[in-house]
């Protein structure tokens, strides 16, 4: 019993732990220059690496080793000043807790997964201490600056929104106006393949996407259309939801009490079976014993009926009377 319930404790766990598995990929980068300058803040339009080339975004530090691969690029490509990362928050007014710094370029582009929460308020003007109101996000990674990022006190669609990387590798959050004339463009390296070219860009799950530069080209996802909202982000439809874990614990825990209940009821079967099998035994011995009252003939078996009975000895006494009556009378003569 006990190898039973650790067989379905290792079944439950595994069953957790396999909607969790993706397919990895790894980034390249090459520098780009902008000319006279190029702006990098729009959510709404293609930036400016993917103009350049279709199956490359702008730049982003998600995590410590991207960070470090993106440093490395930066110096051996020999770059000088801030370069745009694919980083931003959409809200145009922040100084406190409410605003969400988001990834938002490649693959992110229609998931933005939150990567931190909050600014440090530097006051109405921009002139104060700097109040750290930042909540970090767990799981997520960030290199921002000491003291940033930092909040901006102009009210409108203008401000400090968007994160650039300095030549330190650090991180700061600068206006959305700001030109640039050097970007570090990623490239995905993905794990997935269509078995023809082997350099397939896939869903944050793993599933390949089949990028088409026909504007009028309709996505699909596991076999379904990909809807666009509003803003021009991806809604995936439902289609490989992961299991939730507690749904596997309720499996592991229903097994296991069935697997009890049967155990008992087999046993209970058994149990019943023998106890039948012992009392029809024992009848047999008992109905075969001399001392069996039912073995005993019967009265009327016998011819010993108590009318029988009665008659015999009628017709008897009548024979002892007939008997007297005749040595009686001999007597007399």
């Amino acid at each position: 019993m006990r190898c039973a319930l650790v067989f379905v404790l290792v079944a439950a766990a595994l069953a957790c732990l396999a909607p969790a598995m993706t397919h990895a990929y790894s980034t390249t980068y090459a520098a780009r220059s902008a000319g006279s300058g190029a702006f990098a803040f729009d959510p709404l339009e293609i930036d400016f690496c993917k103009l350049q080339d279709a199956a490359s975004h702008t730049a982003m530090s998600t995590s410590a080793s991207i960070q470090e691969a993106l440093q490395s690029a930066y110096q051996r490509e020999g770059i000088s000043g801030n370069i745009p990362l694919g980083g931003m928050t959409e809200q145009a007014v922040c100084a406190g807790t409410q605003c969400e710094w988001r990834w938002y370029r490649g693959l992110f582009r229609t998931t933005r997964p939150l990567f931190l929460r909050g600014v440090n308020y530097w006051g109405v003007n921009d002139d104060s201490t700097p109040v750290d109101r930042t909540t970090a996000v767990p799981g997520s990674y960030t290199n921002f600056e000491t003291n940033y990022p930092r909040s901006w006190g102009n009210l409108s669609y203008w401000g400090k929104r968007l994160v650039v990387m300095q030549p330190s590798g650090k991180w700061v959050n600068t206006e959305v106006s700001t030109s640039f004339t050097h970007f570090l463009c990623e490239y995905y390296v993905y794990a997935d393949s269509d078995g023809v070219n082997r350099l397939v860009p896939t869903f944050p799950g793993g599933s390949a996407i089949p990028f088409v530069s026909s504007s009028g080209h309709t996505y699909t996802y596991c076999g379904k259309k990909v809807e666009v909202d509003s803003q021009s982000r991806w809604i995936l439809p439902k289609c490989n939801e992961t299991f939730p874990w507690w749904g596997s614990l309720v499996i592991a825990v229903v097994l296991y009490i069935i697997l009890i209940a049967l155990i008992i009821s087999i046993w209970c079967c058994c149990c019943i079976r023998r106890r039948n099998k012992e009392e029809k035994r024992r009848r047999n011995i008992i109905g075969s014993q001399y001392d069996n009252q039912g073995a005993i003939p019967t009265q009327s078996e016998l011819g010993l009926s108590r009318r029988n009975s009665f008659r015999g000895t009628s017709i008897y006494n009548s024979y002892d009377d007939s008997d007297s009556d005749a040595d009686a009378y001999s007597s007399r003569e």
